[in-house]
């Protein structure tokens, strides 16, 4: 299990202890090959596991009070599980992918200045450039 948040264009790791940004490296090759830098990984083996580690990962995202929301997020957040079936011929491995998008923002009913206005216009901004693809 692996969690992150993408916060005004930084990947950070929602579950170790650096709030540093991360790197993404491209596979050259691959578009499979994508990987984020130092990003911590957990292995749960039951379902009380993940709601642990999704609360604690929660805890670390950005969020904000606006005029519209006492607690809004400010970050789109993504979970990663790799997923391993093992029978006695073969491995498979697999990975699912969970998007938590942050919501669209209209400045004027947030009552969004400053740092809050910044964070409006990124997620917007990412949330055009998702509806393109």
């Amino acid at each position: 299990c692996a969690l992150m948040e993408v916060y005004n264009e930084e990947v950070r790791d929602l579950l170790g202890g650096s709030q540093a940004p991360l790197t993404i490296r491209d596979g050259s090759t691959n578009a499979k090959d994508v990987t984020i830098v130092g990003l911590t990984e957990r292995v749960v083996n039951c379902a009380e596991e993940v709601f642990e580690w999704l609360a604690r990962g929660a805890e670390k995202r950005k969020t904000a009070s606006t005029d519209m929301n006492a607690r809004s997020s400010r970050s789109h957040m993504i979970t990663t599980f790799k997923i391993r079936v093992k029978t006695e011929q073969v491995e498979t491995v697999s990975k699912l992918h969970l998007v938590d998008l942050a919501g669209s923002e209209r400045a004027k009913r947030t009552g969004a200045t400053g740092d809050r206005l910044k964070e409006g216009i990124g997620i917007n901004k990412s949330l055009l450039a998702l509806g393109n693809v």
